[in-house]
């Protein structure tokens, strides 16, 4: 038992505590609870559309869908957010004819900026709609090739810690920026995250 520790009636392996605290160093998800969100939360302030609608796959669209779908029967969010995660003509064609276009703000999400699906998405919406700065925002890793669309279009760019894989993005902006914009309060969010993390080490 030399090398267990006894916390809480549960035996935890001091090696694995030992890297996870290495982790610590490199690893971009465990400082997501302390980083700086005032752009996102002043981008958000400004936009009054009813509809969110996250262009997205994975890790892109389900953190923040996972939280709204379990605050929103609680809060009742006036806004509303929605997900294209599926290249199926039949699901995009029936959320675009549901939503008032003119009233909804679309967010690109891709960690890489290559994944097909979303991909071939943004493209054929982007042959439906009048895509600009004001109803189409970029969220991407820096230099990736949906940033450099996003730059040719002159729109609204976010970037994702280049250390916070995709999967465990949902605290930074590619979860923090729909949920804030539906009127999630991600500051308390970040609040209970911090509090579970400094519980947890």
């Amino acid at each position: 038992m030399n090398n267990y520790l006894y916390f809480d009636e549960v035996f935890i392996n001091q090696e694995v505590v030992r890297k996870i605290e290495n982790e610590k160093e490199s690893v971009g998800f465990y400082s997501l609870p302390e980083q700086n969100i005032d752009n996102i939360i002043e981008f958000a302030q400004k936009q009054d559309f009813s509809n969110i609608v996250i262009i997205g796959i994975g890790g892109s669209s389900l953190g923040a869908e996972a939280v709204y779908n379990f605050l929103n029967p609680k809060y009742h969010y006036s806004k509303k957010l929605l997900c294209l995660d599926t290249t199926d003509p039949i699901t995009i064609e029936n959320l675009i004819n549901k939503i008032e276009i003119r009233d909804t703000l679309f967010i690109a999400i891709s960690k890489s900026g290559t994944t097909v699906e979303t991909i071939a998405i943004l493209k054929y919406l982007d042959t439906q709609i009048n895509f600009s700065k004001e109803n189409l925002v970029i969220v991407t890793d820096q230099n990736s090739p949906l940033e450099k669309f996003g730059f040719a279009k002159n729109l609204n760019i976010f970037n994702i810690p280049q250390n916070v894989g995709g999967r465990f993005s949902v605290l930074s902006v590619v979860g923090l920026l729909p949920l804030a914009l539906v009127g999630v309060d991600i500051k308390k969010l970040l609040q209970g995250a911090k509090e579970t993390k400094d519980n947890f080490f």
